[in-house]
């Protein structure tokens, strides 16, 4: 009980977070059989796709997102971002370059009021950079140093992967979201 109780104290502090997301796996197959199948049958169209929203010290999940993929980031970033910051204050965030968007800036700094969204900077094949702007300011001064830290999303998706499995078991896209989010409580029960 005092665990729990002093792991909730480590949470209620400002956290510095990281978000990504994961492809699923939905084959029961083994990857010999998968291999041996003509290269038309090999290609998934759709897959379920984890988005998560994670405290970098700890890493707990604070807000998830199972979806249909392969889909654009960008838009998960805004019911993450509200989800987490109800739960907790967030001092940091660090994102990839899926993320990136002068909307997604303002919404962590301004009505989030987290101090620092360091998003990688997408030029999205445009050669001149942004103008004005948090993007300008990312794109000017880059954090390099703090930006490696994102690495422990990648770390965390790992980890869920090689706990409790990448493939999913469920049929339908409906349960397969469902199976996703509660491997997600699954961890964070792990963890605690």
């Amino acid at each position: 009980m005092v665990c729990l109780a002093q792991q909730r104290q480590r949470v209620r502090a400002p956290v510095q977070a990281v978000i990504d997301s994961t492809g699923l796996d939905v084959r029961q197959a083994s990857l010999y059989y998968i291999n041996q199948r003509p290269s038309r049958s090999k290609r998934c169209k759709k897959w379920p796709k984890l988005s998560l929203f994670c405290d970098r010290r700890t890493h707990l999940v604070l807000a998830a997102d199972a979806r249909l993929g392969p889909r654009n980031d960008c838009p998960l970033l805004k019911p993450l971002a509200r989800r987490a910051s109800a739960l907790v204050p967030v001092a940091q965030l660090l994102a990839d370059a899926g993320y990136d968007s002068e909307e997604n800036h303002r919404l962590c700094r301004e009505e989030l009021g987290i101090a620092e969204s360091i998003i990688a900077v997408n030029l999205r094949g445009r050669r001149r950079p942004p103008q004005d702007g948090y993007r300008a300011q990312m794109h000017q001064a880059f954090p390099e140093e703090i930006y490696r830290q994102r690495a422990q999303a990648e770390s965390i998706n790992s980890r869920i992967k090689r706990l409790l499995g990448a493939s999913l078991r469920s049929r339908t896209a409906a349960r397969q979201n469902q199976e996703a989010i509660l491997r997600v409580i699954t961890f964070d029960l792990m963890l605690l």
